[in-house]
């Protein structure tokens, strides 16, 4: 129910493939709409979503290409350096 940003999320979303996760607000930070969500403690709902994504081929699809598309853009090391650099750049100047 708690956790930090998953780096494992982030992987399997890297490689395209379809995340279903809890609704915890870190899931929902990490996937930004390109994952399924279920409510976090309800196996049932669980259940339900895996049930869809598994009947849902275009749609998994759809979730599996916007997942390592958002992955690369939002979480690509080299942006991330980036902003590093300006930030510590940013301090240093004043």
């Amino acid at each position: 129910e708690i956790e930090g940003l998953s780096t494992g999320l982030l992987e399997a979303m890297s490689y395209g493939n379809c995340v279903l996760v809890s609704d915890i607000p870190e899931n929902l930070e990490a996937i930004d709409n390109c994952g399924a969500v279920f409510r976090s403690g309800d196996v049932q709902d669980l259940e339900r979503k895996l049930r869809f994504l598994l009947e849902s081929e275009d749609h998994a699809m759809d979730l599996r290409e916007r997942a390592r598309a958002h992955v690369r853009e939002k979480y690509c090391w080299d942006r991330v350096t980036d902003e590093y650099e300006e930030l510590y750049y940013s301090l240093m100047v004043g």
